[in-house]
């Protein structure tokens, strides 16, 4: 797992520094030339004074590894724009701000509540790179907002209820090739077919969410991913089978699902990656993925005695042991 190195911003982050200095004479040529330059910048000092709003929230660090590493699967950034609302009420006025500003990267709102004014505005916006929502109730208005912004690529709904919403409007988001609904509480099971519409969808996660009972996923919604994280929710072996056929998936996470040795016979034969720990699995029915030539990682949890035979596999190089669960995990805060 990569994680993206966030470099935020701030829009006023320089401030002018004045030295004193001595002048002993201008001429008039000079003079002229210095009123040119100050005329020529004064657009550019009013522009950054509008921006007082976002500053205040933004935050501003040398070098930031973003905790959730989800949104970095696919994409990493020397520079980056990074803001972040936390605990705010976003009215127009927010929206108005960060229209003004086309290199933002990377968009938060946490905790945050949307005016209808503010809703409505949000197609406007310059699309970010990245779109994440954290511990919001997302309603329908508010979705089909973030619908209407053209070219966005990463949208990530972390901890969010969104028990009214209906995913019809998702299958336009065209260029969306990462999506998330980690741990958040989602009721509309025609997610699955908008999915299926998500032509560029390379990486998605369902991490946390047991609100869906059917895990009958089309296969046509997943065979183009390379990256899904199905860990703690109720997928059994069952909902296992529609993954046979994934076979662009390089890294799968099945952490602390029910599966057993019977559910793992249809796992995709080309990951790469494969996270089993505190699942039902044995190291018996491990011993199935003996002649998986492309398994490279895997992650389960037991005794290392237990599973020392994994180094035998053809290409594996790295095995991680974890101790079996003995608390219930929680989820994010």
């Amino acid at each position: 797992m990569i994680l993206w190195s966030l470099r935020s911003f701030r829009c006023s982050n320089m401030k002018t520094r004045y030295t004193k200095r001595t002048v002993l004479s201008f001429s008039i040529p000079a003079t002229f030339a210095l009123l040119w330059i100050v005329i020529s910048l004064s657009p550019i000092l009013s522009r950054r004074a509008s921006f007082s709003e976002i500053e205040e929230r933004a935050k501003r660090v040398d070098t930031h590894e973003y905790a959730h590493p989800f949104l970095a699967t696919f994409k990493v950034f020397d520079e980056i724009g990074y803001v972040e609302y936390d605990g705010k009420e976003i009215g127009l006025s927010d929206i108005q701000n960060l229209s003004q500003y086309d290199e933002i990267e990377v968009l938060h709102f946490s905790r945050c509540t949307f005016t209808p004014d503010a809703i409505a505005a949000i197609p406007g916006l310059p699309s970010p790179f990245g779109l994440i929502l954290s511990d919001s109730e997302i309603s329908p208005e508010l979705f089909t907002s973030i619908c209407s912004l053209e070219g966005i690529v990463e949208i990530e709904f972390l901890s969010c209820s969104m028990e009214t919403v209906s995913f019809e409007n998702l299958s336009t988001l065209k260029e969306l090739e990462s999506l998330s609904f980690a741990y958040s509480v989602i009721s509309d099971t025609a997610l699955h077919e908008s999915i299926k519409e998500l032509t560029n969808l390379h990486a998605l996660s369902f991490r946390g969410v047991n609100s869906i009972d059917d895990w009958e996923i089309p296969h046509e919604a997943i065979a183009r991913l390379r990256f899904l994280d199905m860990s703690n929710t109720n997928l059994d072996d069952q909902g296992c089978k529609v993954m046979a056929r994934c076979h662009n998936l390089q890294t799968l996470i099945l952490q602390g699902t029910p599966i057993s040795d019977e559910g793992i016979r249809y796992l995709p034969s080309r990951v790469n990656e494969l996270n089993l720990s505190r699942t039902q699995v044995s190291p018996e029915g491990l011993k199935q993925l003996g002649c998986r030539n492309y398994l490279c990682s895997i992650t389960v949890s037991g005794s290392e005695s237990d599973f020392s035979f994994l180094w035998d596999f053809p290409n594996i190089e790295s095995v991680s042991i974890s101790p079996p669960l003995t608390t219930p995990e929680i989820p994010y805060q």
